[in-house]
């Protein structure tokens, strides 16, 4: 997939996989999400990546609508599916991506010392660049 956002191009390479048989489905509906594309669903999503993997894995399904989240983090075993025409917005709110440590910045998504995991599916991850790229201009 080519992408342009703000002027920038980005190419994107997403696996479309089917699930598996016997596989866990997570919806994160069933954790509130909201998929209004204006409530933050991160804690829905991340209840789903959660559920999966405590499961044994699984994956985590955005079926339908615009889902707004802060960073997010996959699990071992889970992958998350974003469903044709549905849209994972990247937060703007600069506070939701310190990490904990404070000397680094989190991303929208990640995972650390995990295994088999992905990211699948034919929708759009949009990180809201816009926001990012003005504040990066003011600097220099």
């Amino acid at each position: 997939m080519l992408h342009r956002a703000s002027g920038i191009l980005i190419f994107i390479q997403i696996l479309t996989l089917g699930p598996l048989q016997g596989q866990t489905a997570c919806d994160p509906a069933s954790f509130g999400a909201k998929a209004d594309g204006t409530t933050k669903d991160t804690s829905a999503i991340q209840g789903a990546i959660d559920s999966c993997a405590n499961a044994g894995g699984g994956i985590v399904q955005l079926s339908t609508g615009a889902y707004l989240s802060a960073p997010l983090t996959l699990k071992s075993n889970v992958t998350l599916d974003i469903g044709a025409g549905v849209r994972l917005l990247a937060s703007s709110d600069a506070a939701d991506y310190s990490s904990s440590a404070g000397a680094s910045l989190r991303p929208l998504v990640g995972a650390s010392q995990q295994t088999d995991i992905g990211i699948t599916g034919q929708g759009t991850i949009d990180g809201a660049g816009a926001p990012w790229w003005a504040a990066v201009r003011l600097v220099n």
